[in-house]
């Protein structure tokens, strides 16, 4: 059973549909539920969420119908809406575990030292950056150096 509509058919059904026939956007989208569908799937690798993200740009591509320009296909348009909507929630899913050291049981997960480290600058590294800083902006030609001899005259 194909359901394809035909591209001059499709531009019709959604001027239809803008006019106020909203029943003929099933006509409009069925032929592009499966492919919405399985996008969805290779996105977010969960069936539900799948539903979830292609039922989700069904219902954004009917509210922005009008949004639509005719410049490329239907499909194309939906599809691109589908994967933003993909996108979105995995960006939305993503987060990061946060453990209290308060409440750690040594036998759940296991501490990195360096998970603990203060990645702040240290005060002395700030203070010799400082110095330099200082330093350079003067019109000096001679740099002490470590060793207390002038750096333009080491040599």
């Amino acid at each position: 059973m194909n359901f394809k509509v035909p591209s001059g058919m499709e531009s019709e059904l959604i001027a239809a549909i803008l006019a106020g026939d909203t029943h003929l956007y099933r006509q409009l989208i069925r032929p592009y539920e499966r492919s919405v569908y399985f996008l969805s799937l290779s996105c977010m690798k969960n069936e539900e969420d799948a539903k979830d993200v292609a039922q989700e740009a069904f219902i954004r591509a009917f509210l922005n119908l009008r949004a639509f320009r005719g410049d490329s296909r239907f499909s194309t348009w939906l599809i691109s809406i589908a994967l933003n909507e993909a996108r979105g929630r995995l960006r939305r899913q993503t987060t990061i575990r946060i453990v209290s050291l308060d409440e750690f049981q040594a036998e759940e997960m296991p501490v990195n030292p360096t998970l603990l480290r203060d990645w702040r600058e240290p005060p002395s590294d700030f203070v010799e950056r400082e110095e330099v800083r200082s330093h350079s902006g003067r019109p000096s030609r001679c740099f002490p150096t470590f060793t207390g001899k002038c750096f333009s005259c080491a040599m």
